[in-house]
């Protein structure tokens, strides 16, 4: 359970820690105001688009097994962002974090249906859900 809220959690605070960083990330790679936003947008859009069809990919292969793969996908994805050298890499690797994302915020909600019984479910769900609020609410604080 803390590791399912933990996924939701960090990749719900990236969604908006980003946003604070963004003037930083213009000055420090050169990136065209026009451009800086395709660093939050690239991020969002992966994770809107493919949140659905990754599910599914839940179902084939294991629940746990692609959240696990999004958790590590969506790390690498955080490294690879903290390294990147150009406008190009910066907003290909955010990318690669929303495809790490996607796949944790997929198949969250599913792992815990298949780790609790009904009737204690809603709880865990709530919680999880809670989470996933809190971090995108306080993505802005955490980067301040």
């Amino acid at each position: 359970m803390v590791v399912v809220m933990t996924g939701v959690l960090i990749t719900a605070v990236d969604t908006t820690i980003v946003v604070l960083a963004l003037p930083e990330i213009e000055r420090g790679l050169h990136v065209a105001l026009s451009s800086v936003i395709w660093i939050v947008i690239g991020y969002l859009l992966v994770i809107t688009l493919l949140a659905t069809q990754v599910g599914r990919l839940g179902d084939m292969f294991g629940r746990v097994r692609m959240y696990e793969m999004g958790f590590l996908v969506f790390i690498l994805g955080s490294l690879a962002c903290a390294l990147a050298w150009n406008e190009s890499a910066i907003i290909g690797f955010r990318i690669l974090q929303g495809i790490g994302g996607a796949f944790v915020t997929a198949n969250s909600g599913a792992v815990i249906a298949d780790l609790y019984p009904p009737q204690r479910r809603g709880v865990r769900t709530a919680t999880t859900r809670l989470a996933g609020a809190s971090g995108r609410s306080s993505g802005s604080w955490w980067g301040a």
